[in-house]
């Protein structure tokens, strides 16, 4: 064999194995295709994390552990008609990055991040006839935060609660019976001033005889 044409053959084999080998394998409602990296040897294995992995043509999901060759590359799951169901990536079996699921009818349902086969970032669930997620908040597999946004209308409903609520507390400030207690003395206040203003007229007239008059 020439030396180039070994060399050639050398570096498709390094390819092929860093690169992984495609793989395809029918499922219930279509079939996936992904990257198997062969020649894989099983080091530390995370207990708590669920690996993907392939042997015998079979693909096979277990937990803590791998009994053949890992994923490792992109992964695609497809409908009978073509139709994108799911799209992902695995690394040594595990899943990362970002990962998208479509339901039946061709909708976005699930937009997820992971981490070493955890969950970690911000997931996004969209609901059917709702353009607004649920969005959740994950760090190392566990939740953190669950945020709901609203749509403008319900932005707008919520505001418009929110100032229905502030007129009723005002209202029942006014007609409670602190407010009573503080009219009333605002009253006797008034009455009181109003006797006092007459009293010094009074006064004032007594002290004074030519204001009186002849």
């Amino acid at each position: 064999m020439r030396p180039n044409v070994c060399w050639s053959f050398v570096l498709v084999l390094w390819l092929g194995s860093v690169h992984g080998q495609e793989f395809r394998a029918g499922t219930t409602e279509g079939y996936v295709t992904a990257k198997v990296k062969e020649g894989h040897r099983a080091g530390y294995v995370h207990t708590d994390r669920d690996y993907h992995w392939v042997r015998a043509g079979q693909l096979n999901v277990t937990q803590g552990g791998m009994g053949g060759s890992p994923l490792h590359g992109p992964y695609l799951a497809y409908q009978d008609n073509g139709q994108l169901l799911e799209r992902g990536t695995f690394r040594s079996g595990l899943k990362k990055g970002e990962w998208r699921k479509w339901s039946l009818a061709g909708d976005l349902v699930a937009v997820e991040h992971w981490r070493s086969g955890q969950l970690h970032g911000r997931t996004l669930h969209y609901s059917t006839g709702n353009d607004v997620p649920e969005e959740l908040l994950y760090r190392r597999g566990k939740l953190r935060t669950q945020k709901v946004k609203l749509s403008l209308t319900e932005r707008k409903d919520a505001r418009a609660a929110k100032r229905d609520i502030r007129k009723e507390k005002a209202t029942k400030r006014t007609k409670g019976p602190k407010a009573k207690m503080k009219t009333k003395k605002a009253k006797r206040h008034s009455v009181g001033s109003g006797q006092k203003e007459v009293r010094t007229k009074k006064d004032r007239s007594k002290k004074d005889p030519e204001s009186q008059g002849p």
